[in-house]
């Protein structure tokens, strides 16, 4: 099953692109912002190796409106594949 997650982008002139997935704390750092994303499936399934359930992700309503949000510089909603992870 294909879920979107919200992911917070950061980037500062100086600096590489930053993503992170909302609803865990998985950060990836890439030149690319296309490769950060797509790190982002590998980086959740290990994370979740050890871990008894998979959050539902949060509406994008609540996330903009985050204390967290306001220092991204965008916000997007990124399928995730949770068919790896048993009672998806």
């Amino acid at each position: 099953m294909v879920k979107k997650y919200p992911v917070l982008v950061f980037k500062d002139p100086a600096t590489d692109w930053g993503v992170t997935l909302y609803d865990l704390p998985i950060n990836l750092v890439d030149r690319s912002l296309e490769k950060a994303l797509g790190e982002l499936q590998g980086a959740l399934e290990y994370y979740m190796e050890d871990e008894e359930s998979l959050p539902e992700p949060t509406s994008i309503e609540e996330v903009v409106l985050s204390e967290y949000a306001k220092n991204a510089s965008a916000i997007m909603l990124v399928d995730i594949d949770t068919s790896f992870f048993p009672g998806s």
